[in-house]
């Protein structure tokens, strides 16, 4: 029914009341059919509405200020990295923080010797996630990451292949909005 639709949204996050304002608002956009007799939640179905006309409309007022790494941050934010076995093993506390950016960002914060300054105390470094939209992007991370000039203290992630995850993303923010 509704409620465990809801527990099942939240996943961990229980006690937030996001996710309840969530399922509200796709039962009130008529996203989702509640039948309160028998609490019985489906996906409409119904012929006479262009569910993707109408999601292609909401991403198009929503992709002018849509910003991925914003929504990443928000939604999925980039793990740190605990080398575990290398702790247990010394008796040390070692991790980095992980974090999101483009290509673009990435040459910019190497050129200036960015990265690895200024990090919080007790970090041991940082894993950049790069976002690459194009086969170019990922070759190009690439290269920077064979860089001998690669602050020692920052791992690079980069994917092996290209999704657009800029769509991706924007169809959920749609959904969630």
């Amino acid at each position: 029914g509704k409620e465990e639709l809801r527990l099942a949204a939240a996943g961990f996050n229980t006690g937030s009341p996001a996710y309840e304002k969530t399922v509200d608002s796709l039962i009130s956009k008529n996203l989702l059919l509640h039948r309160k007799n028998t609490d019985q939640i489906s996906v409409w179905h119904g012929t006479d509405v262009d569910l993707r006309g109408r999601l292609d409309e909401e991403k198009a007022r929503y992709r002018p200020s849509f910003d991925l790494i914003d929504f990443l941050d928000q939604e999925a934010p980039a793990p740190l990295w605990r080398p575990i076995e290398h702790n247990s093993r010394t008796g040390v506390r070692r991790y980095r923080e992980g974090q999101y950016l483009h290509l673009p960002d990435l040459r910019a914060r190497l050129s200036i010797g960015e990265s690895s300054v200024g990090l919080k105390d007790g970090i041991d470094g940082e894993a950049l996630f790069v976002l690459s939209d194009t086969k170019e992007e990922v070759d190009a991370a690439t290269e920077l990451a064979s860089d001998p000039n690669l602050p020692r203290r920052t791992f690079l992630a980069i994917p092996s292949s290209c999704t657009d995850l800029n769509d991706a993303a924007l169809e959920t923010y749609a959904l969630i909005q």
